[in-house]
């Protein structure tokens, strides 16, 4: 999220925000001017519920759009960015976070893994790929999927025995390789609207 947050400008929506609040950090962190945070459920006092497919804004609303860990949630992830695609205005950047190397992890529901260019081919020709990263790392790839074999196997003694394990590793090789993308995790791709 560091390496993409200084494309954000002027008015952002950030569609898929959980309950997580990232108005200061982006505000901090960027030339965002007001953040609107919004989903199809959370618990932020300031979040609006809505659904991705039928965004309450009128077109070309926003500069920015951040939409980290939604697509793989959304059963046509085409017509998701379309919706995104016409709440952004002209010169505006569009900030995608999806996974490609990930256990099935339900939100309300799993549906998609991206690959660089599948995501890429989610978007419009008229947008430009301004950045992409990869994001995470081999390590946490493998624990992440060791984690969810133990949780699906079962067992306390089995969780108790595994999880230090996987904890020192993932700690130990935590960094993320910059120029991997056929092992990365998932990706970050910044793309403006021309």
């Amino acid at each position: 999220m560091q390496s993409i947050v200084p494309y954000m400008s002027g008015r952002v929506l950030n569609m898929g925000c959980g309950d997580a609040d990232l108005t200061g950090y982006i505000k901090a962190n960027s030339a965002a001017t007001l953040v609107v945070n919004a989903d199809i459920a959370t618990k932020l006092q300031n979040g609006l519920i809505c659904t991705i497919f039928e965004l309450p804004f009128a077109a070309q609303t926003f500069d920015t759009i951040l939409c980290n860990a939604v697509l793989e949630h959304v059963p046509q992830p085409f017509a998701a960015v379309a919706e995104l695609d016409r709440v952004l205005k002209p010169g505006g950047t569009m900030l995608l976070c999806v996974p490609f190397m990930q256990p099935f992890h339900a939100s309300p529901t799993d549906y998609f893994r991206y690959t660089a260019a599948g995501l890429r081919a989610l978007c419009p020709d008229t947008y430009e790929v301004l950045h992409l990263q990869a994001v995470h790392c081999m390590a946490q790839t493998l624990g992440w999927l060791v984690w969810e074999y133990v949780n699906e196997r079962g067992g306390k003694v089995r969780k108790a025995l595994v999880w230090p394990w996987i904890w020192l590793f993932t700690k130990l090789f935590q960094k993320t390789d910059l120029k991997t993308t056929r092992s990365a995790n998932g990706f970050q791709m910044v793309l403006a609207k021309r």
